[in-house]
Protein backbone atom coordinates (compact mmCIF):
# COMPACT_ATOMS: atom_id res chain seq x y z
CA UNK A 1 0.00 0.00 0.00
CA UNK A 2 2.64 2.56 1.21
CA UNK A 3 4.64 1.94 -2.38
CA UNK A 4 1.02 2.46 -4.05
CA UNK A 5 1.45 6.00 -2.33
CA UNK A 6 2.17 8.57 -4.94
CA UNK A 7 4.63 10.44 -2.21
CA UNK A 8 5.45 12.88 -5.24
CA UNK A 9 2.15 14.11 -5.65
CA UNK A 10 1.67 14.50 -1.15
CA UNK A 11 4.73 16.47 -1.71
CA UNK A 12 4.05 19.32 -4.40
CA UNK A 13 0.51 19.67 -2.67
CA UNK A 14 2.74 20.14 1.05
CA UNK A 15 4.81 22.24 -0.99
CA UNK A 16 1.92 24.57 -2.75
CA UNK A 17 -0.03 24.58 0.41
CA UNK A 18 2.83 25.78 2.71
CA UNK A 19 4.17 28.33 0.48
CA UNK A 20 0.68 29.81 0.86
CA UNK A 21 0.40 29.32 4.12
CA UNK A 22 3.94 30.56 4.61
CA UNK A 23 3.99 33.84 2.83
CA UNK A 24 0.87 34.93 4.55
CA UNK A 25 1.51 34.32 7.56
CA UNK A 26 4.65 36.60 7.28
CA UNK A 27 2.93 39.16 5.57
CA UNK A 28 0.87 39.31 8.63
CA UNK A 29 3.13 38.24 11.65
CA UNK A 30 5.71 40.39 13.53
CA UNK A 31 8.70 39.26 11.78
CA UNK A 32 10.80 40.45 13.46
CA UNK A 33 10.02 38.22 16.96
CA UNK A 34 9.48 35.51 15.00
CA UNK A 35 12.94 32.95 15.45
CA UNK A 36 11.86 29.38 14.31
CA UNK A 37 9.50 28.16 11.69
CA UNK A 38 8.96 24.79 10.82
CA UNK A 39 6.52 21.57 10.33
CA UNK A 40 4.68 19.20 12.78
CA UNK A 41 4.16 16.02 10.95
CA UNK A 42 1.23 13.62 11.95
CA UNK A 43 0.33 10.74 9.63
CA UNK A 44 -2.89 10.32 11.27
CA UNK A 45 -3.81 13.80 12.34
CA UNK A 46 -1.92 15.97 9.31
CA UNK A 47 0.56 18.10 8.64
CA UNK A 48 1.29 21.71 10.25
CA UNK A 49 3.02 24.53 9.20
CA UNK A 50 4.32 25.87 12.55
CA UNK A 51 6.34 28.97 14.08
CA UNK A 52 7.50 30.56 17.37
CA UNK A 53 8.35 34.16 18.65
CA UNK A 54 10.74 35.06 20.98
CA UNK A 55 8.55 36.77 23.16
CA UNK A 56 6.06 33.63 23.61
CA UNK A 57 8.92 31.22 24.47
CA UNK A 58 10.40 34.05 27.05
CA UNK A 59 6.98 33.92 28.90
CA UNK A 60 6.37 30.38 28.29
CA UNK A 61 9.72 29.37 29.29
CA UNK A 62 9.30 31.68 32.89
CA UNK A 63 6.12 30.10 33.63
CA UNK A 64 7.40 26.47 32.98
CA UNK A 65 10.30 26.82 35.86
CA UNK A 66 8.03 29.40 38.00
CA UNK A 67 5.75 26.15 38.12
CA UNK A 68 8.80 24.10 39.38
CA UNK A 69 9.93 22.69 36.16
CA UNK A 70 13.33 22.15 35.08
CA UNK A 71 14.60 21.32 31.47
CA UNK A 72 16.97 22.19 29.13
CA UNK A 73 15.91 25.68 27.62
CA UNK A 74 17.15 24.86 23.83
CA UNK A 75 15.04 21.65 24.17
CA UNK A 76 12.17 24.07 25.29
CA UNK A 77 12.87 26.34 22.68
CA UNK A 78 12.59 23.79 19.91
CA UNK A 79 10.05 21.35 21.12
CA UNK A 80 6.85 22.30 18.96
CA UNK A 81 4.36 21.78 21.55
CA UNK A 82 6.25 24.78 23.24
CA UNK A 83 5.33 26.98 20.43
CA UNK A 84 3.03 30.38 19.94
CA UNK A 85 1.60 28.44 16.53
CA UNK A 86 2.00 24.62 17.18
CA UNK A 87 -1.00 23.91 15.86
CA UNK A 88 -0.36 25.89 12.37
CA UNK A 89 -0.34 29.22 11.17
CA UNK A 90 -3.58 29.85 10.27
CA UNK A 91 -5.42 33.61 10.85
CA UNK A 92 -8.71 31.78 11.38
CA UNK A 93 -10.12 28.36 12.08
CA UNK A 94 -12.15 28.74 8.50
CA UNK A 95 -8.29 29.26 7.15
CA UNK A 96 -6.64 26.09 8.98
CA UNK A 97 -9.60 23.63 7.95
CA UNK A 98 -8.78 24.76 4.46
CA UNK A 99 -5.46 23.72 4.30
CA UNK A 100 -5.93 20.78 6.73
CA UNK A 101 -9.16 19.94 3.90
CA UNK A 102 -6.30 19.97 0.83
CA UNK A 103 -3.94 18.26 2.96
CA UNK A 104 -6.62 15.89 3.57
CA UNK A 105 -7.50 15.35 -0.27
CA UNK A 106 -3.95 14.69 -1.01
CA UNK A 107 -2.98 12.08 1.76
CA UNK A 108 -6.85 10.38 1.90
CA UNK A 109 -5.55 7.66 -0.53
CA UNK A 110 -2.69 6.60 2.20
CA UNK A 111 -3.40 3.15 3.18
CA UNK A 112 -0.82 2.89 6.58
CA UNK A 113 -1.02 6.26 7.69
CA UNK A 114 -0.21 4.94 11.58
CA UNK A 115 2.71 2.74 9.88
CA UNK A 116 6.77 3.70 10.93
CA UNK A 117 8.19 3.85 7.71
CA UNK A 118 5.14 6.30 6.72
CA UNK A 119 5.78 8.09 9.58
CA UNK A 120 9.91 8.74 8.37
CA UNK A 121 8.54 9.51 5.04
CA UNK A 122 6.49 12.29 5.46
CA UNK A 123 8.98 13.80 7.63
CA UNK A 124 11.19 13.19 4.57
CA UNK A 125 9.27 15.24 2.79
CA UNK A 126 8.51 18.04 5.46
CA UNK A 127 12.31 18.55 5.16
CA UNK A 128 12.35 18.53 1.57
CA UNK A 129 9.36 21.40 0.98
CA UNK A 130 10.98 23.33 4.04
CA UNK A 131 14.26 23.49 2.02
CA UNK A 132 13.07 24.10 -1.12
CA UNK A 133 10.98 27.27 0.07
CA UNK A 134 13.77 28.53 1.80
CA UNK A 135 15.78 28.06 -1.77
CA UNK A 136 12.92 29.90 -3.59
CA UNK A 137 13.09 33.06 -0.80
CA UNK A 138 9.70 32.01 1.68
CA UNK A 139 11.31 33.09 4.30
CA UNK A 140 13.29 35.54 3.48
CA UNK A 141 11.08 38.77 5.20
CA UNK A 142 11.51 36.75 8.44
CA UNK A 143 15.20 37.78 8.77
CA UNK A 144 15.97 37.24 12.68
CA UNK A 145 15.13 33.38 12.01
CA UNK A 146 17.72 31.05 13.88
CA UNK A 147 16.28 27.71 12.54
CA UNK A 148 13.89 25.41 11.46
CA UNK A 149 12.27 22.50 12.88
CA UNK A 150 10.51 19.53 11.89
CA UNK A 151 8.91 16.87 14.15
CA UNK A 152 6.22 14.03 14.86
CA UNK A 153 4.30 13.26 17.73
CA UNK A 154 6.80 10.19 18.98
CA UNK A 155 10.06 12.52 18.55
CA UNK A 156 11.00 12.37 22.39
CA UNK A 157 12.89 15.52 24.43
CA UNK A 158 16.30 14.32 23.66
CA UNK A 159 15.44 14.38 19.53
CA UNK A 160 14.79 17.71 19.14
CA UNK A 161 17.87 19.34 18.87
CA UNK A 162 19.30 16.65 17.05
CA UNK A 163 17.02 17.42 14.63
CA UNK A 164 17.46 20.88 14.89
CA UNK A 165 21.31 20.24 14.16
CA UNK A 166 20.76 18.29 11.13
CA UNK A 167 18.30 20.74 9.92
CA UNK A 168 20.58 23.71 10.06
CA UNK A 169 23.01 21.56 8.25
CA UNK A 170 20.74 20.92 5.39
CA UNK A 171 19.21 24.38 5.05
CA UNK A 172 22.62 25.96 6.13
CA UNK A 173 22.63 27.87 9.60
CA UNK A 174 20.74 31.27 10.39
CA UNK A 175 22.97 34.21 10.73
Amino acid sequence: MTSEFDWSEAEEALYRMSRDQFAGFLRRADRGDLYGLGFFCDPIEGVMPVANTRSFHDASFRRYVERGGTTDEETFRWDIGNWEFPAGLAASTEEQMEFDARWERSWRWHKEPDDDRTSSLLEDRCVKVLIRLKDEGVFAEARNIQGFIVLCPDDRGEDVLKKKSMLDDLLGRPS
